[in-house]
Parts: C-alpha cells; sequence; structure tokens
C-alpha cells in the first residue's frame, strides 16, 4: 500500500500516523505492507525509491488536503503513474480527503 501526502497537511492532525495506526492490525498479520516516505533512508536516492514504491503497489491511499493538491511533485511524479496503473492495471485508489481543499477541483 503507497501512502501519498502532503506534509503540510499534517497539522494539527498527523494524518499519516493516524491511518497507519488504523491499519497496524492488518500490517502485523501480513495482510498489508505499508509503504510511506517516512521509509526512505537519509542520503537516499529518495526519487527512485517513491518512483518503485509507486510502481509496486497494489493500492495507493491519498490524504488529500491543500498542500497534497499544491504539491508539484505528488502531480507529477505520483499521481500519473497511479491513475495509469489503476487505469490499466486495476491498482486501487482510495483518497481521503483530510483538510478543506478544491479536490473536485482537481484529477480526483
Amino acid at each position: 500500500m503507497f501512502i501519498s501526502y502532503g506534509h503540510t497537511d499534517q497539522e494539527p492532525i498527523n494524518w499519516l500516523a493516524k491511518l497507519k495506526l488504523y491499519l497496524g492490525l492488518f500490517k502485523r498479520q501480513g495482510i498489508v505492507d505499508i509503504w510511506d516516505d517516512k521509509r526512505i533512508d537519509t542520503g537516499s536516492r529518495w526519487r527512485e525509491q517513491i518512483k518503485q514504491a509507486v510502481g509496486q503497489a497494489k493500492v495507493a491511499v491519498l490524504l488529500v488536503g491543500p498542500g497534497f493538491l499544491g504539491s508539484k511533485f505528488i502531480s507529477e511524479h505520483e499521481l500519473p503513474p497511479l491513475v495509469q496503473a489503476a487505469e490499466t492495471d486495476g491498482v486501487k485508489i482510495f483518497p481521503l480527503v483530510v483538510g478543506y481543499c478544491s479536490y473536485k477541483k482537481s484529477e480526483l
């Protein structure tokens, strides 16, 4: 499971931490492998790691807020391959709105 989020959307509530808490049981049972950018090691080739994680995802959870929608990186490097994979490979995308934003005007 690939989790995409805008870092600025994590205040005052850390939605990433909450989601991972809720998914903890499934992770422990081996049902889901959760990938988010917290798994990137300092000094590593982070763009390549994100590209690989997106390419391997069978499920994507998008924590949608103004930071997510305003992120050029997300809109150029994460969403296009996820949407393409949803159309061609059956990847499931679950957008979760975590803050007031104009998601209805977005490609979501």
